[in-house]
């Protein structure tokens, strides 16, 4: 099954353009960064899955002890690299579904807009909560589908390479969730660019 690798290491120069290139980007992950950073203290042992090229890194290490940035990508930890400056920062490259980390390691795992995109997020969801600690917080935000803005933009994507492997709706998503024994501590919409961000934060079932 394919995991779309091509697609993001081409990407990782323009991701933060491509994200946060119009002011009607830049609000909606500005929201985003306020609702993580209010769930994180600056006790906290955090993991970031899926980092991208550090869009929301910068942010989450204001907020908490240490920060452990990762990415299946070279490309995209490359890019972290230059992008998050800060000195409570550790870089690795990973593959959420497949993480060299002993089990509970960390305080708080954030793994945001990622979970659509693997061909396996149960996998992912699997390694997650085995690095967790008890009572740990898995913060989770992820674009859904209640609503397309610009449906040929999606296309357009698609045409590069993108692809979507979940296409959930808030109700779906949260479902999915339940399902691999995670449990609801809070959820919000966000308004996005083209879709809404369903942010949601839970722990896993003992």
């Amino acid at each position: 099954m394919k995991d779309n690798k091509v697609f993001w290491s081409r990407m990782a120069k323009f991701y933060n353009r491509f994200t946060r290139g119009k002011k009607s980007a830049t609000k909606p992950y500005k929201n985003l960064e306020d609702h993580i950073t209010a769930d994180l203290t600056t006790d906290m042992e955090v993991l970031e899955l899926a980092s991208g090229p550090g869009t929301l890194s910068n942010r989450i290490a204001d907020s908490c002890r240490h920060v452990t940035i990762t990415d299946f990508s070279e490309k995209m930890i490359e890019e972290a690299e230059k992008n998050v400056i800060k000195k409570n920062v550790t870089f690795e490259l990973a593959d959420a579904t497949r993480l060299q980390i002993s089990n509970s390691s960390f305080d708080t795992i954030i793994i945001a807009n990622a979970l659509h995109i693997m061909p396996e997020p149960k996998k992912a969801i699997d390694e997650i909560k085995r690095v967790i600690k008890k009572d740990g917080l898995i913060i989770c935000p992820i674009f859904t589908r209640e609503k397309i803005e610009h449906k040929y933009k999606e296309y357009f994507l698609e045409m590069l390479g993108f692809k979507t492997f979940n296409r959930w709706t808030n109700e779906t998503y949260i479902r999915f969730l339940k399902e691999n024994d995670l449990e609801i501590i809070k959820q919000d919409t966000i308004i996005g660019y083209n879709f809404p961000i369903c942010y949601v934060v839970c722990k896993k079932i003992a």
